[in-house]
């Protein structure tokens, strides 16, 4: 997903995102290791997504 569409969407939406990509993240991990992970390229984009989220929360949060 595009920054300007995740600056859009609020915190929460934001967290909620993050926590589906954390979770889909820990499968795509398990799958690999139990040798069951054939598209490895996946895992590189969705932690890139968790990237962008971080990054858009962290610019959101009021500095101090």
């Amino acid at each position: 997903m595009k920054v300007q569409v995740l600056r859009q969407r609020s915190a929460e939406e934001l967290q909620k995102s993050l926590a589906e990509l954390a979770e889909e993240l820990f499968r795509l991990r398990f799958r690999l290791k139990s040798g069951r992970l054939h598209n490895t390229a996946r895992m590189g984009r969705v932690r890139q997504e968790i990237a962008r989220i971080r990054t858009v929360l962290r610019e959101e949060r009021p500095q101090g």
